[in-house]
């Protein structure tokens, strides 16, 4: 598996040794046959030619090696900057993802305390004021987190029967809210 994924990864080299191999023959023959030619010349000013026109060939031949060089070279980093891009956005695509979890911990976390918390309000409480700011807590706790509603309804339904014995069998606290 890892040798496929090599292969892959380097199949661009193997065209452009075969390149690379058949531009060195072409100017390894090139070179032979100025080098005959030039030679079978008679006169200095056919040879001043021939040199000016070999020099010609060779800083041509430079130039193009130098953009087919380049060409490949702009290849490579592109290939580069592409994966590069691939990886930033499977990174923020897990960063988002992460984010999303530690928000939904951090407001479970929090529902959890108001809910110990409120609950405690009802049943270590005596006073009416802290009994309501309890039973307001569980409501807005109820209505903001689904996953809690029915457990709210249970305590609620759970504090109104334990707590009304309490409060039939002295009338003077019904009578005080009238």
């Amino acid at each position: 598996m890892r040798n496929r994924s090599l292969i892959k990864k380097y199949f661009w080299i193997f065209p452009l040794l075969i390149a690379s191999f058949a531009l060195v023959l072409w100017i390894i023959s090139w070179g032979v046959q100025v080098t005959n030619n030039y030679v079978n010349l008679q006169n200095g000013k056919e040879k001043f030619e021939a040199s000016l026109e070999i020099s010609k060939a060779i800083v041509g031949g430079v130039g193009t090696l130098a953009t087919i060089v380049g060409g490949v070279v702009l290849f490579l980093n592109f290939r580069v900057a592409n994966q590069n891009l691939k990886l930033a956005e499977r990174k923020a695509q897990l960063d988002a993802e992460k984010s999303k979890k530690d928000i939904e911990i951090a407001e479970s976390r929090l529902a959890t305390d108001r809910f110990s918390k409120a609950v405690e309000q009802l049943i270590t409480s005596n006073n009416i004021t802290v009994v309501l700011s309890g039973i307001y807590t569980l409501s807005t706790i109820a209505r903001d987190s689904p996953e809690y509603h029915w457990l709210v309804m249970k305590v609620l339904a759970s504090f109104i029967r334990i707590r009304l014995p309490d409060y039939s069998s002295n009338p003077e606290v019904l009578n005080d809210r009238k």
